[in-house]
């Protein structure tokens, strides 16, 4: 078993990643593929998202994979696994045969406010063999491509206690990823990071919050496009993407 140090940290990491015209592309399949869109509780989603779909989450993957590919070719995310590869060094990912393959989150202005929560996506996918994994090593990644005028980012709290949480809240939190605003005080105050299009943003089980502000000042035409993907650590030596 390989030793790894942990990518995803309790603080928010940018990292250069797509070229503009990279993000222009990518944007204009997204909206060509619009037939294809899942529609979600205020926003849209292109492939399988398992804090959403959960116990659906193996039978749509097999589904919205095919959408995924069909619009994106499997070129696409083996130049995806590549890049990061070399955007870090010394790390390799692969991907989770049947399990969803990373996907796009479309959001419009003034669309549903999230609560902050933790993302616990791991915690519903079926992985064949859960001893292999390491689930203290787990992140997110987001992958800004079309920002609204009014600018959008990610509002975060580095230090969070679940002693302050309800003992009852605590199993449902685990269970559901996500959180009702206001459910325990965070330890931290508030801290934000705006984000820019074509950049990667990696961190680990934070607790966080969709930019609200940001989407409310935007225009109810205008989307906020971004590619979601999350990573375990596997005990051979790499990332499950």
């Amino acid at each position: 078993m390989k030793s790894v140090i942990n990518l995803f940290k309790n603080h928010i990491l940018e990292t250069a990643f797509f070229s503009k015209a990279e993000c222009q592309e990518l944007v204009r399949k997204i909206l060509a593929a619009r037939s294809d869109w899942l529609k979600r509780p205020g926003y849209f989603t292109i492939g399988a998202a398992s804090y959403i779909d959960k116990a659906n989450n193996a039978k749509l993957a097999q589904v919205h994979n095919a959408i995924l590919l069909k619009h994106f070719t499997q070129g696409f995310y083996d130049q995806l696994k590549q890049r990061l590869e070399e955007k870090f060094s010394g790390h390799q990912f692969q991907y989770l045969k049947n399990a969803a393959l990373p996907g796009f989150h479309i959001f419009p202005g003034k669309h549903v406010e999230f609560p902050f929560h933790i993302d616990t996506n791991h915690l519903f996918v079926e992985w064949p063999n859960p001893l292999e994994l390491d689930f203290s090593k787990v992140g997110s990644m987001t992958f800004s491509l079309q920002l609204p005028q009014a600018g959008g980012g990610i509002y975060f709290w580095p230090e969070w206690s679940v002693d302050r949480m309800p003992p009852e809240k605590i199993n449902a939190f685990f269970a559901q990823s996500s959180l009702s605003q206001g459910t325990f005080a965070p330890l931290t105050g508030r801290e934000e990071v705006q984000y820019r299009e074509g950049c990667l943003y990696t961190f680990g089980q934070v607790l966080h919050q969709v930019n609200v502000d940001a989407q409310q000042a935007s225009d109810k035409n205008e989307f906020s496009i971004s590619f979601h993907a999350h990573a375990i650590w596997h005990r051979d030596g790499y990332w499950i993407v």
